[in-house]
C-alpha cells in the first residue's frame, strides 16, 4: 500500500479545519456560569456606582427629607439611565450553555423593572421586587434595581 501523498494529507487537513469551523449558526462562545456572573457583576458594579454618583450630585449634602416627585425625579433622571445601560451590557454578554432561557428571563425581568419605573415610579415596585429577586438568584448580586 503506498504512503498517502503530501497533497492528499493537505487536503484532509484543510477539510477538517473547515468542516471544524462551520456550525449551525449557535454560538460557539458562551461562557461558563461563574465567568458570566463574574462579568455581569463587574458591568452592574460599573453602573451601580454612576448611579449613586449621579444621585448623590442631586441631593443636597445636608440631612434635607426630599418631597416624593424630587425623589421620582433623581430616580428617573440620574439612576435609571445607568440602570438601562446595564440591562443592555449585560444582555449583551453570551450566556452559560444551557441555561440561556434562564438568563433571558432575568434580562427581561431587568427591562420590565426599568419600563415599569419610567411609566410610573411609584407602581413600579412590585416589577422591581421581582427583577431583583430573580437577579440575585441568579448571582448577579450587583444588578440590582
Amino acid at each position: 500500500m503506498a504512503a498517502p501523498s503530501s497533497a492528499l494529507l493537505a487536503a484532509v487537513a484543510i477539510a477538517v479545519t473547515v468542516a471544524a469551523g462551520c456550525s449551525d449558526g449557535e454560538s460557539t462562545n458562551s461562557l461558563s456560569k461563574a465567568q458570566f456572573v463574574t462579568q455581569a457583576n463587574q458591568i452592574c458594579t460599573k453602573r451601580t456606582h454612576e448611579r449613586e454618583q449621579g444621585f448623590r450630585k442631586s441631593t443636597p449634602s445636608d440631612e434635607t427629607v426630599l418631597k416624593q416627585k424630587e425623589v421620582e425625579k433623581v430616580v428617573l433622571e440620574k439612576s435609571l439611565p445607568p440602570y438601562e445601560a446595564m440591562v443592555a451590557e449585560v444582555s449583551k454578554l453570551p450566556p452559560p450553555s444551557g441555561e440561556e432561557k434562564e438568563v433571558e428571563k432575568v434580562v427581561a425581568l431587568m427591562e420590565g423593572a426599568a419600563s415599569s419605573a419610567k411609566e410610573d415610579l411609584a407602581k413600579a415596585t412590585p416589577d422591581i421586587v421581582e427583577a431583583n429577586e430573580a437577579v440575585e438568584a441568579y448571582g448577579l448580586r450587583n444588578c440590582i434595581f
